[in-house]
């Protein structure tokens, strides 16, 4: 945990000092994730005596993290709106550099959604805060498979919306979901989110 927080607070000092970097959204980004972690450490960690005491921490660290994955879509968004459409064929480093810039927009849309199923955990199971969250993610999940359905970070959401439906109690939806990834052809890139939607179907 103290190496968490060490290297979650250099970020968020690089994110302050360098709010126009081109690499400021990909460090919003890992800093957020640092902080989830930082919340799921926070709960593995908790004894019988301070469950309440760390749900709450853990809950800040994660409404953090939500803020600030926020902040890096909005600022992938923009800074990939003032690249040109249209990258000429011999301009390699625009291209690379719009590619990046694309993969860290997903990955913060996928991991934003993941802290509402985070938030969900630090909750008593089944009640109506805890669904309220899971329901929340189910809906992010959904609308980032409809985004990115022939993408990798597509069938991951698609994954987790079946986990959603399925700590909801809503076994048929989340069989539908596991199904449409276990139906995928078989390739190195599909193998893993395969695999894993069979056990969760399991």
């Amino acid at each position: 945990r103290r190496r968490l927080n060490q290297a979650s607070g250099l970020l968020e000092q690089f994110c302050e000092s360098h709010p126009q970097h081109e690499l400021a959204g990909s460090a919003r980004n890992r800093l957020a994730t640092m902080l989830v972690e930082q919340g799921r450490a926070v709960l593995q960690a908790t004894g019988a005596d301070d469950k309440q005491q760390a749900a709450e921490q853990a809950q800040a660290l994660f409404k953090r993290a939500g803020k600030q994955f926020a902040s890096a879509e909005k600022q992938l968004l923009e800074q990939l709106a003032a690249m040109p459409k249209l990258i000429a064929p011999g301009d390699q480093d625009a291209r690379h550099r719009k590619q990046r810039l694309s993969a860290d927009l997903a990955q913060a849309r996928l991991l934003r959604a993941n802290v509402d199923y985070e938030l969900a955990a630090t909750y008593k199971p089944g009640s109506a805060k805890a669904k309220k969250h899971l329901s929340a993610a189910a809906k992010n999940y959904a609308a980032l498979y409809e985004t990115y359905r022939t993408r990798a970070v597509g069938l991951w959401a698609r994954l987790w919306e079946g986990r959603s439906y399925q700590a909801l109690g809503q076994e048929s939806q989340a069989l539908g979901c596991y199904r449409d990834l276990m139906e995928l052809a078989d390739a190195d890139e599909t193998r893993a989110v395969k695999t894993k939607a069979t056990r969760h179907a399991l």
